[in-house]
């Protein structure tokens, strides 16, 4: 099948160099990989911070937060999953959607890191309001919009950087690095936090480790390789040109 849609694909395009061209795997793949990896490991194990610790949670937090608002807390992964797959489906189909995608996964976790930061820094009476609560919600939504843009692109990236002897191990990698963030999680968060007045050094931790794929990102993150690695990432770039 990808022998005759590359056949068929040249017939459109003859005269297009990425069809033609020798493909060659780059040794960066391992670092764009490790980089999209962390993302998605840290975007599961934000997501989970609420529910890994839910008694030290209850008591920093006041009486004001039950067991309904720590599950909604949890629960906006799956609620913002839904509208947002359809925009990264589309989104990642486009030039440079790959680069996009990552970038603002990194960015949506990162800032909502931050903005859970926030009721610590309010007075101990505003910070066991309900008001307060609307910070740790906005944050928690903007890592779920996350979600989709680490889980649905796996593929994707393991296509464009990947010969098709690694591909599905590059995949597995990708969409394993995601489900480790809850066992880490659960192992983590009750080792740092021994009592309630520590839940903010681990929202300070986590809010650290976000901040590393966006290092990493700067220091070396694109799209594609200069030389393709094979003749489905040629074709995946030119369903790209002609994609609306």
């Amino acid at each position: 099948k990808m022998k005759r849609a590359t056949k068929e694909l040249e017939a459109d395009s003859p005269s297009s160099p990425l069809l033609t061209h020798e493909h060659k795997s780059d040794w960066k793949r391992w670092w764009i990989l490790l980089m999209f990896s962390l993302s998605s490991f840290l975007q599961c194990m934000v997501w989970f911070t609420f529910s890994s610790m839910p008694d030290a949670v209850k008591e920093y937090y006041g009486p004001h937060m039950d067991n309904a608002t720590i599950n909604l807390l949890l629960n906006w992964g799956p609620i913002i999953f839904i509208p947002v797959l359809p925009y990264v489906s589309w989104f990642q189909t486009k030039k440079n959607g790959l680069l996009f995608c990552y970038w603002k996964a990194v960015l949506l976790t990162f800032f909502g890191t931050i903005i859970r930061l926030v009721p610590c820094w309010l007075p101990e009476d505003m910070r066991k309001s309900e008001y307060s609560f609307i910070f740790l919600h906005f944050g928690q939504i903007l890592n779920a919009a996350s979600g989709p843009l680490v889980g649905a692109t796996c593929t994707r990236l393991s296509v464009m950087w990947f010969p098709e002897t690694q591909r599905g191990t590059a995949t597995a990698i990708a969409y394993t690095a995601n489900s480790l963030g809850t066992p880490v999680g659960f192992l983590l968060a009750p080792a740092i936090v021994r009592s309630a007045n520590d839940f903010p050094m681990y929202l300070y931790i986590e809010a650290a480790m976000a901040a590393m794929p966006i290092i990493g990102g700067i220091i070396y993150y694109r799209d594609r390789p200069v030389v393709l690695p094979s003749p489905a990432a040629a074709i995946q770039v030119q369903q790209q040109q002609h994609s609306f």
